[in-house]
């Protein structure tokens, strides 16, 4: 592998819910964008953002003095990607707003409670170089998704399973195949349509965000009230689809925008 050496413009998908399933392969990216170390975040609204990376060469550490360094990855992309899985082949791509920051080997992204995402790192080299072609970073971002940029009202969860206090040294227990009730404060009286999920954040390196995970939740009723809405939904009927523990997040969303901050939950099974 050199550093001049093209990354791959393509992706694959599997469906393992179905029997027999296969490799669905696709572009990456409209037009396609060959990309080596992009990180992957997965969105509350069912997407997925692709940021950072570079076109060509491989994930490394760079070679070389700080005043002949040679890069193991070439072209950075400063430009996001968002995926949209449910949309057809060929619609699924969405290029968002560039970067100004070059974000190569030892980059990561992370999404946060509240609906933006978390952008860091790039070349930790030893030694560090602040300026090189592409240096050392030490800089951090939040990226705002387009959700967020719809100004529309954003709901405000004021109870989760009539526990107020939230988001503190002890999270909000819930259990494997509970109705969870959520109460919400939104100032929107009507066309209101719910959806809530839970994601835990996984852990992020080398462009590799290991034991990410979302799941869907079922919205079981919506009931008005005097300052928002109670939502039920439905937790995830066993460990399988969700391995128990806290560091797990509940986001629910109106209208496809994210409340303005998602709650810490601890997922257990229930008391016997």
């Amino acid at each position: 592998m050199k550093p001049e050496n093209p990354a791959d413009a393509t992706c694959a998908r599997i469906d393992l819910s179905k029997g027999n399933a296969t490799w669905e392969t696709e572009d990456f990216g409209n037009p396609a964008q060959p990309r080596v170390m992009p990180d992957g975040v997965l969105m509350p609204d069912g997407k997925l953002l692709y940021l950072n990376g570079a076109s060509c060469g491989f994930a490394g550490w760079d070679q070389g003095s700080t005043t002949n360094r040679l890069h193991s990855a070439q072209n950075p992309i400063k430009t996001p990607f968002l995926y949209d899985p449910l949309a057809n082949n060929g619609s699924r791509w969405t290029t968002l707003a560039a970067s100004t920051i070059v974000r190569v080997y030892h980059s990561n992204a992370f999404l946060l409670p509240d609906g933006t995402v978390f952008v860091s790192g790039s070349n930790p080299n030893s030694p560090p170089c602040t300026t090189c072609e592409y240096p050392t970073e030490y800089r951090v971002e939040r990226f705002t998704p387009p959700y967020l940029l719809t100004g529309a009202p954003r709901a405000t969860m004021k109870s989760v399973a009539g526990t107020t206090s939230m988001n503190g040294l002890n999270t909000t227990v819930v259990h494997y195949n509970q109705v969870v009730t959520i109460l919400v404060d939104l100032n929107m009286q009507s066309g209101v349509t719910f959806s809530a999920c839970l994601i835990h954040h996984g852990f992020v390196t080398h462009s590799n965000h290991m034991s990410q995970r979302m799941v869907v939740l079922k919205v079981e009723s919506v009931i008005p009230t005097d300052k928002g809405y109670a939502v039920d939904v439905t937790m995830p009927p066993n460990e399988n689809i969700m391995p128990p523990g806290r560091s797990t997040y509940l986001y629910v969303l109106s209208n496809g925008v994210p409340a303005d901050t998602a709650i810490e939950v601890d997922l257990k099974a229930a008391d016997k």
